[in-house]
């Protein structure tokens, strides 16, 4: 997955922006584990969310194929972060997937 790609979409993608807040996002991978960090540009202050697991089930959830809370119930991610920062990744990767997958103009 291209991460930058990502990060672009959700800061400039209009209903993604009340998601991110005044936010800046970078994501590093390493091995099976992908960090989110996410960076408050008003003061500074940096959360780092963990999330581990075997490359198909990272897969899964970062194309928006099967959500971060079930793969987590279901044991097979593991998760580092607060329920509530949970919550937001997962709705992230889901509607940034959903954003990808929409026709740019609807006629």
């Amino acid at each position: 997955m291209n991460w930058d790609q990502w990060v672009n979409d959700i800061q400039k993608t209009e209903f993604l922006r009340p998601l991110v807040g005044n936010e800046a996002a970078k994501v590093s991978t390493e091995g099976k584990t992908i960090c989110f960090t996410f960076t408050n540009t008003i003061t500074g202050k940096e959360r780092s969310i963990l999330l581990s697991g075997h490359d198909e089930e990272l897969r899964l959830v970062c194309t928006g194929e099967c959500t971060l809370s079930t793969l987590i119930k279901k044991g097979k991610l593991s998760f580092t972060g607060t329920y509530r920062e949970q919550l937001k990744l997962d709705s992230l990767l889901y509607l940034a997937r959903s954003e990808q997958s929409r026709p740019k103009e609807m006629v």
